[in-house]
């Protein structure tokens, strides 16, 4: 009953607010008639209660789908003998949105999942909907399949459908598509992308290119053993959908198999990597950046591209600071306009509200600033990983990490963004020490490498082989 409430609930206040609003604007016109309130209160609280009537009906049809849908999905997982999970957990929804490289706040609902016939592996299903960083902050919705194959190793790669504005992105952050001359289909409806280019070209062999050249129009991402395939357009499937999807997907999956089978694809050893160029996009940091910077002597040179992703939200608040003080300032001609009392408000409130926030962004700038600086490196062991209440532009995690410094044990706390996290929980998972720096003066303070590694957060494929990540742990 749940989808049905929330459906009539979401009609009410939409159309409440919707006919409410209207209504006070357009007060003067509708007045001229007869049956109009002479009061624009009165006038305003009949739109809403008709608003609320109105916005319910369509709110009961809406409900009434999902809810159908729902019982629908309930129905084929009891047939299935699988388990339907109203939401799934952080990690597996990170996963996915990070796999199909989507950016933004992700949910994961309605999960099903199953173990593959052969027993290796499993396959989850479930609703994807991912809230895009922009101002009108647009929600995208995919039902995907994400496969787990313990063993294999693909090499990373997302296959997306083409489109102006990932033109666009490619462009600016300086991400390579990997071609196919001799397959012209599979080049005009995808972009393919890779950390590895060799690697992704000896996995599409032909009768990969073949498959996705005349497929549906799938979009598909994989690294390791994880691999997740959308299904065609953005929405949510129904069950009778997912059934064809599922079936769908399994063929994807039988393809890739048996292209991987058939070619020797292995991690790059870090040493190969490190004598060769990795591309790099102007102006981020990659793993082996961050981890080059940490194996510096104190005292550290830190570079801008290492230090301002590290202190912008230090910068937003001076610059909020310097606003407030300014607008005092400008409260100056009040001395000729206002009696004193009032004018000497206008001029210290927004001087000393500014002064304060000016003084803490300097100070916590100078703190961190001494951590890149004069920070120690030591290995520490993650013990938690929590999603914190702040999501926006994305989500943020809090990690607690334990260390030892000379013989005390110490405990920090760091912030990591959702296309990092997934490094935190493998971690955390395989008991494996992390490296981090810890400031000498306040020992718990502490900056884990995965921070100050900026070039993920533009495309999975901007990250570099997987041996050079391997050098993190």
């Amino acid at each position: 009953m749940r989808p049905l409430v929330l459906g009539i609930v979401k009609g009410v206040v939409l159309g409440a607010l919707l006919l409410g609003v209207l209504s006070m604007m357009s007060f003067d016109y509708w007045k001229t008639f007869d049956w109009c309130p002479q009061e624009r209160w009165d006038f305003g609280l009949l739109a809403v209660a008709f608003g609320g009537g109105v916005g319910s009906f369509f709110g009961l049809l809406s409900g009434g789908a999902a809810l159908r849908r729902h019982q629908d999905l309930k129905y084929l997982a009891d047939s299935e003998g699988v388990e339907l999970v109203d939401r799934a957990d952080n990690r597996l929804t990170e996963r996915s949105k990070n796999l199909l490289a989507k950016v933004g706040n992700a949910s994961l609902r309605r999960v099903m999942t199953w173990d593959e016939q052969d027993g290796q592996g499993s396959l989850s299903m479930g609703d994807l909907s991912v809230s895009d960083m922009d101002e009108d902050n647009q929600v995208e919705h995919w039902t995907v399949a994400l496969f787990h194959r313990p063993g294999w190793s693909l090499p990373q790669f997302v296959l997306q459908r083409r489109g102006f504005g990932l033109a666009i992105v490619a462009k600016v952050i300086g991400l390579q598509e990997i071609c196919f001359a001799e397959e012209a289909g599979l080049s005009k409806r995808y972009f393919l992308s890779g950390s590895s280019e060799d690697a992704v070209r000896q996995l599409f062999n032909h009768s990969v290119r073949d498959h996705f050249s005349s497929g549906e129009g799938c979009e598909v991402g994989a690294e390791g053993d994880w691999l997740v395939i959308a299904a065609p357009g953005r929405r949510h499937l129904s069950a009778t959908g997912r059934k064809v999807f599922r079936r769908q997907a399994r063929e994807i999956v039988a393809v890739l198999a048996s292209a991987r089978s058939n070619v020797e694809i292995t991690p790059s050893s870090p040493s190969a990597e490190s004598a060769a160029p990795v591309a790099s996009v102007s102006g981020s940091v990659s793993n082996r950046q961050a981890m080059a910077f940490f194996d510096q002597s104190v005292p550290r040179s830190v570079p801008w591209k290492v230090l301002s992703p590290y202190v912008s939200p230090l910068l937003a608040l001076g610059v909020f600071g310097g606003f407030f003080v300014s607008a005092g300032v400008m409260a100056v001609v009040s001395l000729f306009v206002a009696p004193p009392v009032v004018a000497l408000c206008l001029i210290a409130l927004p001087v000393l509200a500014g002064s304060v926030l000016l003084c803490l962004a300097l100070r916590l700038y100078r703190k961190r600033l001494r951590l890149l600086r004069e920070g120690l490196p030591v290995k520490g062991l993650i013990e938690s990983v929590r999603k914190t209440a702040w999501q926006l532009p994305m989500p943020r995690y809090r990690v607690q990490v334990h260390y030892e410094v000379k013989g005390s044990k110490q405990v920090g706390w760091a912030n990591l963004s959702s296309d990092t996290v997934e490094e935190a929980w493998k971690a955390q998972e395989e008991k494996r020490a992390v490296p981090l720096i810890y400031d000498p003066q306040a020992p718990q303070n502490c900056l884990l490498v995965w921070q100050l590694v900026t070039s993920s957060r533009l495309h999975p494929s901007t990250r570099g082989p997987a041996g050079v990540d391997a050098t993190l742990g």
